[in-house]
């Protein structure tokens, strides 16, 4: 039901490209720097997240001197309409590059190309064609329509907006502070009982029984990563005491800190019962309120890991998280 033209069809996905698609995709981009975004037209990391890294992005090859806290397209045209670019040429999409940057602005990590990160999704002839990582993909319809029903039927919450420049693990910090009702547990790792690497039970614990997951909204690898991330804390809340166990004393350290208490009796110990139904798992995602809009691939990871969710017996909600201006 998913089709990639790019690897198996090279020939077919060059003249596809060239001829179909990417004159459309310099007009939406021509529009961008005019201020009319479409809604699918993003930008993405175009290869597995680390989850851990969190560094600043800057554009290169358009000379623009401003860094960003995330890869996103709004950032891109700022910097392209700071060198006072208003029309976009399609030899952009291989010389502007998005480049990892420190605090200073020096390069620290990996780069790619504007075109290997660019995203959009094309509906032709009754497909829907989904470019995403470098690659074109052809999309059966009536998946395309389920995945965007299941996400207009899970229910939607509310958080607290983030700051312009706010990073996760400040937005997580913050929220977390702001009152009585959440606490703060990003990266507060723990082991499951026989597991080989830690998890992340939530990045904030509602008084009321939320596991939220917070994540900026800027790849489908972070968003799958998210998603999936909600899936395994659940089930190993659910199936494992001992680990409620150590996330309970992971509770109480952190409280001790912020000067909080009685988040511990959110999670039954070993030896209670545990009711998934007295919980919900909330993903969150960081956008831009003009941008709130997820990618067909990211919207597919999200409806897995809901039906998972649900099998164990949880609740499960999406909440987006406006960025300020």
């Amino acid at each position: 039901r998913i089709r990639c033209y790019w690897s198996a069809e090279r020939y077919v996905a060059s003249l596809f490209t060239h001829l179909l698609v990417l004159p459309r995709l310099v007009v939406a981009l021509t529009e961008a720097l005019q201020g009319e975004v479409k809604n699918s037209l993003h930008l993405a990391f175009p290869e597995i997240y680390d989850p851990e890294q969190v560094r600043d992005i800057k554009y290169r090859g358009c000379r623009s001197k401003i860094s960003y806290c995330d890869l996103d397209l709004s950032g891109y045209v700022a910097a392209l309409r700071e060198r006072g670019i208003g029309e976009y040429s399609r030899d952009y999409l291989n010389r502007h590059r998005v480049h990892e940057v420190d605090e200073r602005g020096h390069g620290c990590g990996k780069h790619w190309s504007i075109g290997a990160c660019i995203g959009c999704e094309v509906p032709i002839n009754g497909e829907l064609y989904v470019l995403s990582g470098g690659k074109w993909y052809a999309i059966d319809p009536d998946l395309a329509v389920q995945v965007k029903k299941a996400f207009e039927r899970l229910p939607k919450g509310q958080m607290p907006a983030a700051g312009r420049e706010e990073k996760e693990p400040e937005y997580n910090k913050r929220v977390g502070g702001m009152g009585t009702e959440l606490l703060c547990l990003d990266r507060r790792l723990i082991r499951a009982t026989g597991a080989a690497t830690p998890i992340e039970v939530c990045d904030l614990l509602g008084r009321d029984g939320r596991l939220i997951h917070v994540k900026n909204g800027s790849a489908a690898s972070r968003l799958s990563h998210l998603f999936q991330q909600g899936v395994v804390a659940a089930r190993v809340l659910k199936i494992d005491g001992g680990s409620r166990d150590e996330i309970r004393r992971k509770i109480v350290e952190t409280q001790v800190k912020l000067g909080q208490e009685g988040f511990e009796a959110v999670i039954p110990p070993t030896g209670e019962g545990f009711d998934a139904r007295g919980f919900k798992v909330v993903y969150a995602v960081i956008r831009e309120s003009e941008a709130r809009q997820l990618s067909f691939f990211s919207l597919l990871s999200l409806a897995r890991a809901e039906e998972e969710i649900r099998a164990l017996g949880y609740p499960c909600e999406f909440a987006w998280i406006d960025r300020g201006h």
